[in-house]
This record gives C-alpha cells, sequence and structure tokens, in this order.
C-alpha cells in the first residue's frame, strides 16, 4: 500500500523529468537563436560595399553573392520553422511542469498518517489512490513528451549538421573553382606578357641576328634565337642545336650574340675581347673578324687581345682594324694606325 510519502516521491521525480524537458527545449531553442543570428549577419554583410566572403575574405562576384543569398534564405525558412516547433514544444513542456508542480503542491498538503492529529478527519483512500494514478498518468505522458521532443532535436541536429557540411562543401567548391579561374587569368596574362617582351624586345634582336649572320657568313645556314634563349642553326629544313655546332661556330656565334647585345641592351661604346680568335681554323678566323669590324654604329672601338699577327696586319692594311702594341720575341714596338716596323 501505498503511502503519501511514496506520492510525493513519485511527484518529485515527475517534477524533475519535467523540468529537464523544458531545459532541453530551451537548449535546443538557444541553439537555433544563434544560428539563426550567425546567418542574419552573414546574409547583412553580403549587402556591404566590399562584398567579401566571410570565410576567406576575398571579393565575391555578383553570382556569388547572389548564391550565398538564396542559400542563406533556405536556412533562414528552415531555421524559423524549427523555432516555431521548439517554442510549441516549450509552451507544452511548461504547461506538464505547471500540472506536476500544482500536484505535487496538493500532495505535499496531505498530512502524513505519522502526524494525524485527534481533529484531523478520515484519509481518503479512494481519493489519493486517484490522485495517484492522475499523476502517473501525466507522468507518462510527459515521459512520451520527453522523447518525442529528444527524438526531434536528435532529428534537428542531423539535419544541421547535413547544412553545415553541405555549406562547407558548398564553399570549398567555389573556393577551388575561384583558385582554377585565378589560374588561367593569370596563365592568359603570363602568356601574354611574354608574347609582348618577344613581339617588342627578342623579335627585333633574333631578326637583327639572323641579319648580321647572313651579312657575314652567307650560306652558312641562318642563327636563330629561341624564345627560351636557346641558340640553333637552321640549315634549309635542318635545325641543329648550338651543342652540336663545332667549336669555331660555337665561338662565331657567341661572339654575335654578344656584339647584338652590346648593341641593343647597352650604352657601352667599346668592347674589349680577350682572345676571340683561338681555336678557329683560318676562315672562322677571317668571319669573326669581319663580324667584329661589323658591329655597329654605336660601338665605336672593338679592342682585341690576339696572337694572330698576320690576320691583325691583313685587317691593318684594309683599314678594318688599327694595331697598338705588336710583341715578339726579339722586341716590342708601340704602334701608331696601321703603321708597323719592317
Amino acid at each position: 500500500m501505498q503511502t503519501i510519502n511514496d506520492l510525493v516521491r513519485v511527484l518529485e521525480e515527475a517534477e524533475r523529468s519535467a523540468l529537464a524537458a523544458v531545459d532541453d527545449v530551451r537548449q535546443g531553442l538557444a541553439l537555433v537563436a544563434g544560428r539563426l543570428e550567425a546567418i542574419t549577419s552573414a546574409a547583412a554583410e553580403l549587402d556591404t560595399a566590399s562584398g567579401d566572403c566571410p570565410v576567406c575574405r576575398r571579393p565575391m562576384s555578383r553570382e556569388d553573392i547572389e548564391h550565398a543569398r538564396r542559400s542563406h534564405s533556405r536556412d533562414l525558412t528552415a531555421l524559423d520553422s524549427d523555432r516555431a516547433v521548439r517554442q510549441a514544444d516549450l509552451v507544452g513542456a511548461s504547461q506538464r511542469l505547471d500540472a506536476v508542480r500544482a500536484v505535487l503542491r496538493q500532495a505535499l498538503t496531505v498530512p502524513s498518517p505519522r502526524d494525524n492529529t485527534p481533529d484531523a478527519g478520515p484519509l481518503d483512500v479512494d481519493a489519493v489512490r486517484a490522485a495517484v494514478d492522475e499523476v502517473r498518468a501525466r507522468y507518462d505522458d510527459i515521459s512520451e513528451d520527453v522523447a518525442a521532443t529528444r527524438a526531434t532535436q536528435a532529428a534537428l541536429a542531423e539535419r544541421i549538421a547535413a547544412e553545415r557540411t553541405a555549406a562547407s562543401e558548398r564553399e570549398a567548391s567555389l573556393l577551388v573553382h575561384r583558385k582554377a579561374a585565378v589560374s588561367r587569368v593569370a596563365a592568359i596574362i603570363a602568356r601574354q606578357t611574354a608574347d609582348q617582351l618577344m613581339a617588342e624586345r627578342i623579335d627585333p634582336l633574333a631578326a637583327e641576328m639572323r641579319a648580321r649572320w647572313k651579312r657575314v657568313f652567307g650560306d652558312r645556314g641562318a642563327l636563330q634565337l629561341g624564345p627560351d634563349g636557346r641558340l640553333t642553326l637552321r640549315r634549309g629544313v635542318e635545325e641543329i642545336p648550338f651543342e652540336y655546332l663545332s667549336s669555331g661556330e660555337k665561338v662565331v656565334a657567341l661572339l654575335a650574340v654578344r656584339l647584338l647585345v652590346l648593341g641593343s641592351s647597352t650604352r657601352a661604346s667599346f668592347l674589349w675581347l680577350d682572345e676571340p680568335l683561338e681555336h678557329l681554323d683560318p676562315r672562322n678566323r677571317r668571319l669573326a673578324a669581319t663580324l667584329m669590324s661589323a658591329s655597329g654604329v654605336q660601338v665605336r672601338q672593338v679592342l682585341v687581345t690576339t696572337y694572330e699577327e698576320d690576320l691583325a696586319r691583313r685587317l691593318a692594311q684594309r683599314g678594318q682594324a688599327s694595331l697598338l702594341r705588336v710583341r715578339s720575341a726579339d722586341a716590342e714596338w708601340p704602334l701608331s694606325g696601321s703603321t708597323m716596323p719592317a
């Protein structure tokens, strides 16, 4: 047989359960309110002058802004609906808590059998039993409501997690597409810049070098300067890499490039070459000497040290060079112009 104390304990347990249900619903409402505030703030930033992405802080295009605004609108609608459901659950849980507390207050007013006084009337056991049955029924209803509320909360938590995952994937996809677009634009700009440099700087140099090579060497092929700075020699349909040229051809080709760079890329009026004719056969010596004598209008003086005395004397006799000093094993003669001692 249950006593009034047992009834009070049951009601107190029901009160704790009902209070826990109210707290759970309030916590869920707080989470929804936080999400609403965050999304509302993010949506407000879309209308600012900067229009920056709240994640990567980079400028967003009009299409990105509209996409983000639609996504925020869907999230706000879902969260408003969720908040309305939770508020209704909070009202129901609060009403159930108030009902349990009202019955508990009534039970606390019923005196315990040990506290009966001679003035107290007989205890209505049937009425107490009916009150206990009513409280148990309300407790069962509250327990079912709490279970339903928790299930709803779990479903909403899963939905929020799924929405967050989808939002993160959209943001990651947007960032990847934006990086790809920036890379494509950078590649196009780099290509355009390279083409402009080629057209304005490299191509004229290459054309001038081919013209000089042609004037000096005639049928020895066309010397090519590629966009990567590599030298090749084209003979007919064949293109010979620089490393396959003979040693003499390499020396002459490098000399042609240096003279071209001197005349087009610097303001120097003279060039000093130390032993440029070394290890060259007679024909290549003559070609290299002719190339140096036609180095350009800007280069007024080419100072060359060489052991090729015969070639130097012939160039001096033709007026293509001036001998400054001739040194032999026997003596050394300072010279003026092309005059030399016998």
